[in-house]
């Protein structure tokens, strides 16, 4: 009889394994691609343009900008975002209170979700073109602690932000 379940205990064993305890898993891309995703390069664009064209494309989309350094061609800079607690989880939290006859008014309830999103974008001469490499990571805050953190590999993520990037030195070579 237990002869039987051999195979199922194993199959449980082996399974059971292969789980990664909470640990994000690498992305399938290799680096080479990641950097591929990542960057983009422009003919004709001298480095200066293309930092104000970054500079503007991220300050465009709400971001802070922490550094920018010319010489070396970095920007870094920070998007962050507060969601409020649901409305079904404020919902709740009234059931909560009212079923425990005020009770459990004493301990903490829904909080509101803090998101930072960091840009770090690289801005290098290379021969005749100028090369713009961009990378996100989004984190999760609790307090003043970092939870969770990613990095974004989304590629329609990051073909917006270049289009946003081109729109950008359009503007710029056009002065307006």
């Amino acid at each position: 009889m237990r002869a039987r379940f051999a195979p199922l205990a194993l199959l449980g064993v082996t399974l059971s394994s292969c789980a990664t305890g909470g640990v994000p898993l690498r992305s399938s891309r290799t680096p080479l691609e990641a950097r591929a995703l990542e960057s983009r390069s422009y003919a004709g664009v001298d480095s200066r343009l293309a930092m104000k064209a970054v500079l503007g494309a991220l300050q465009d989309e709400g971001f802070v900008v922490r550094t920018a350094d010319a010489g070396l061609g970095l920007v870094t800079a920070t998007r962050e975002t507060v969601t409020p607690p649901s409305v079904g989880a404020q919902a709740r939290r009234v059931l909560l209170v009212a079923g425990t006859y005020g009770l459990a008014a004493l301990f903490p309830g829904p909080r509101p979700q803090a998101w930072l999103l960091d840009a770090t974008v690289h801005v290098s001469e290379f021969g005749t073109e100028t090369r713009v490499r961009a990378s996100f990571q989004l984190k999760k805050l609790e307090g003043d602690q970092t939870t969770r953190a990613e990095t974004v590999t989304d590629d329609g993520f990051l073909q917006g932000f270049f289009a946003r990037v081109d729109k950008a030195l359009y503007l710029e070579r056009e002065k307006l």
